[in-house]
């Protein structure tokens, strides 16, 4: 080790606060040149990057298991109440979580559906009512629709299950011909 890079080290430990500070301020004056340098040197060795990655993937994973082992109760609180306070993120994971599993096509985003939601006035698209609604696919996923929001509906949880594998269409044309079922109003999806 040379004296000039001896004398760094020493004045390092003797002076911790110094040295940070004037460390912060360097970088931050000449941020962009780092991070030129940076990415100079991630392009000329990409196989460091990569030994570097899979190396801290291992440990990260290592040390997430351990937290969450500590934690476990506070952590699933945690996720508890999110989800609660949340139920749209929620319904929303599902719905891609079904369509994945059918290999559908297409997504949509929550504005979308919000959007959508706002379009039929909160209101199931069959019975009219203005009760907790759900994503309902006018071409069900299991029978080859997509899960664009042009083929979403907003249904209450009753109309939807009874639906069941039906096509929109082939659902009112069940409905009409059941007047019970909507107990004399007229449907919504007609007039849209």
């Amino acid at each position: 080790m040379t004296k000039s890079a001896e004398y760094a080290r020493r004045y390092r430990e003797r002076h911790p606060e110094r040295w940070r500070a004037y460390d912060r301020a360097y970088k931050e004056r000449n941020h962009e040149l780092l991070l030129a340098r940076r990415r100079a040197w991630g392009a000329a060795n990409p196989e460091k990057i990569r030994e570097y990655r899979e190396r801290t993937a291992v440990r990260h994973s290592e040390q997430k298991k351990a937290l969450y082992a500590r934690n476990r109760d506070l952590m699933l609180a945690r996720t508890l109440a999110y989800q609660q306070a949340h139920p749209e993120v929620r319904a929303a994971k599902v719905n891609r979580y079904r369509a994945r599993l059918v290999n559908a096509v297409g997504s949509h985003t929550a504005q979308e559906w919000q959007e959508k939601l706002e379009l039929f006035a909160y209101c199931c698209v069959y019975c009219g009512e203005s009760k907790p609604l759900t994503r309902d696919h006018n071409v069900p996923l299991f029978r080859g629709g997509s899960d664009e929001i042009s083929n979403i509906l907003p249904a209450c949880g009753s109309c939807n299950a009874k639906k069941g594998t039906n096509t929109a269409n082939e659902f009112i044309a069940m409905i009409q011909n059941r007047p019970a079922m909507t107990g004399g109003r007229t449907l919504m999806l007609s007039a849209r």
